[in-house]
């Protein structure tokens, strides 16, 4: 993963300042190309923590229900960058107003932020989740331990896909023949695993 990514990426969660007095010192997540980066908000800044170590990326503008984003960074991106944002059931979804830089709109268009879950503690073992059969051309049956609270679907490029609640059976037969990456989200635990579909 490139630090042009990294910084990307983080940008895109400047969105959630706008409902600052709900979302201060609040944590987002999302996975691209099977990595899962954690974005912690604070003091209108707003750090990417990933694979330990944690950096202040972004600085924003906030103007009634639209953001602005400035990249702290990135010298590839100088442009200042505007979307929507919805949120709606611990999930966030950007919309492109402007964005001049073309790295960052592809990582922000169409990739789904999901709230951190801080209340529980849980552990999921990836060892102990089971997808078969894979590769798959129809229903992939998914064995494990845990009752997970989401079950999310992305494509390689990171984009989401499709999202499936309480169900131990998921049929991709719609799906494009291709790689996908399954993350099974319990509390503030994930596990992501590749799966093809044939």
């Amino acid at each position: 993963m490139t630090q042009k990514v990294i910084n990307s990426f983080a940008l895109v969660l400047i969105a959630l300042m706008s409902y600052a007095q709900d979302l201060q010192n609040t944590c987002w997540e999302a996975v691209i190309e099977q990595d899962t980066f954690r974005i912690l908000l604070s003091d209108n800044i707003f750090n990417v923590e990933y694979e330990g170590d944690t950096t202040a990326i972004a600085s924003y503008e906030i103007s009634v229900d639209t953001f602005r984003i400035e990249d702290l960074n990135n010298e590839d991106c100088d442009s200042i960058g505007t979307y929507l944002f919805s949120i709606s059931d611990s999930l966030l979804d950007f919309t492109l107003i402007e964005d001049d830089c073309i790295e960052r709109a592809e990582i922000i268009d169409g990739i789904e932020y999901v709230s951190c879950q801080t209340t529980s503690i849980v552990h999921l073992n990836s060892e102990k989740i089971k997808i078969y059969p894979n590769p798959s051309n129809g229903l992939l049956n998914i064995e494990s331990e845990n009752d997970f609270d989401k079950i999310l679907i992305f494509d390689q490029k990171g984009r989401f896909v499709s999202s499936h609640y309480g169900q131990k059976n998921i049929d991709i037969s719609k799906l494009s023949n291709n790689i996908y990456f399954v993350r099974f989200v319990l509390g503030e635990e994930t596990v992501t695993k590749k799966i093809i579909k044939f």
